[in-house]
């Protein structure tokens, strides 16, 4: 029994100095990806839009390593075919990006997705994670393209940058000491809706100061748990992970950031 409990001791302390190791190279990636919108916002759609392809080709190239899909060349592809058809199926609106084709462009790659199972020599072999690790990739996708509108839908009030400026802050939860763990999702929360307020102050905005703490504090915890459950992925362990991580944090409150400035700004 001694043996076993002094086994068990020195092992507890390892995995999570590892995860805290791996989380720091993350939220120095997560910080440069939260500044890189909030400065990109202001300097126009192109601007914007240049970011958002950033973290859809961070995705593109590195979402199949951290879900350790068993076809990565397929999960890649129907990821760039849903990237390309939203941006294609946007476009065709007549006041540039909107958001009414997007399931289609969803669909289109789920369909590229199932597609890509059939050709592969051996279907049987680990499809359901690889259609996993598509579904989740497109999502992600789709939520990144859909802040795409945000400067055309509601450019004065700076919605991106107040999120930004939550996700931001809401980094700093992460630093909680092991035994106060329990509390991240609501620390991040409320530094997230002090980061959303800070952004307001800090960007010319229109938006009331409700609306940029709601929006901060929605974007950081959505981005928070993301990075959390991400981390918990079998490719967390590898070199690549920080930057892929980063870019899925700051994809995955796109959808909510949209909702929030339809229904709170303007």
């Amino acid at each position: 029994m001694s043996e076993a409990s002094a086994i068990a001791t020195e092992s507890e302390p390892r995995p999570s100095a590892a995860a805290r190791a791996r989380s720091v190279p993350t939220l120095i990636a997560c910080l440069a990806g939260a500044a890189l919108l909030t400065v990109s916002e202001p300097a126009g759609a192109v601007f914007v839009l240049l970011a958002l392809t950033l973290a859809v080709l961070l995705l593109i190239w590195g979402w199949p390593i951290l879900t350790d899909s068993p076809e990565p060349t397929g999960t890649r592809l129907s990821l760039a075919v849903t990237a390309a058809a939203i941006v294609l199926a946007g476009y065709q609106a007549p006041y540039g990006i909107a958001l009414r084709h997007l399931p289609v462009a969803i669909a289109v790659g789920l369909i590229a997705a199932f597609l890509m199972q059939l050709v592969r020599g051996d279907i049987k072999a680990g499809v359901v994670t690889a259609l996993t690790s598509a579904a989740g990739g497109l999502t992600l996708v789709a939520s990144v393209m859909a802040m795409a509108v945000l400067p055309d839908l509601r450019g004065a009030d700076r919605p991106l940058a107040l999120a930004a400026a939550g996700i931001a802050a809401g980094l700093f939860a992460e630093l909680l000491p092991a035994r106060m763990r329990g509390l991240t999702l609501l620390a991040g929360t409320a530094l997230g809706a002090c980061g959303g307020l800070i952004g307001a102050l800090l960007v010319p905005t229109s938006a009331t100061t409700a609306a940029a703490a709601v929006l901060g504090a929605c974007a950081s915890v959505v981005a928070l748990a993301t990075r959390v459950a991400l981390g918990e992925l079998p490719g967390s362990r590898y070199a690549v992970a920080p930057a892929v991580i980063a870019a899925a944090s700051l994809a995955a409150p796109g959808f909510v950031i949209v909702t929030i400035a339809k229904l709170l700004l303007g």
